[in-house]
């Protein structure tokens, strides 16, 4: 795919052709999560790394103050704002629930770490890669002292060469986060 001048045009296009290069033709049974990530969700997160931003973008990093590694995180003065946890094609529905509560507990410690800072405006993205399937929510501390949160976006990932339609959806699904 070649860009024009814009900016926007030259993201989009790195984005896609990084996709592109590294997708199977017949998406994999069953791959282990860093495969997954490698193949599948860093070629389009990679491009949102620029250095104008006010956040920091950590691929499989850990943040401050947790033991446990994230896959995906935007933090701002060292607080997490958007939590992630994925899962590869071929996990079970156990793992599968146990990684939302974990992303939920995620995002509940990230709210509490803005308020005490007295910083933060309170409220935490959780993103989750489930097999082939890209969900994200918004979780804040408004009411009455009680967590909420809510469906943001549900958007399919491209894991092999017949869904490469479906890579405007993931690229902007990820964008929509970004903003």
């Amino acid at each position: 795919m070649n860009s024009s001048e814009s900016e926007l045009s030259r993201i989009v296009a790195l984005m896609f052709n990084n996709l592109y290069y590294g997708i199977p033709e017949v998406a994999p049974l069953k791959l282990s999560e860093e495969e997954h990530c490698n193949m599948f969700i860093y070629p389009i997160a990679r491009s949102f790394r620029r250095n104008d931003k006010e956040y920091e973008l950590k691929l499989n990093r850990a943040n401050v103050g947790s033991k446990t590694r994230p896959d995906l995180s935007c933090t701002v003065n060292d607080v997490p704002i958007l939590n992630s946890k994925f899962k590869p094609l071929g996990c079970t529905p156990l793992q599968e629930k146990m990684d939302r509560l974990k992303v939920q507990l995620k995002a509940r410690k990230s709210i509490n770490q803005q308020l005490q800072r007295k910083g933060g405006p309170g409220e935490a993205v959780m993103f989750l890669n489930i097999g082939n399937s890209m969900e994200s929510f918004f979780m804040d501390l408004k009411c009455d002292g009680l967590y909420r949160s809510w469906p943001f976006l549900t958007t399919k990932l491209v894991v092999d060469k017949s869904t490469i339609p479906l890579a405007e959806f993931a690229i902007s699904h990820l964008m929509a986060l970004e903003v």
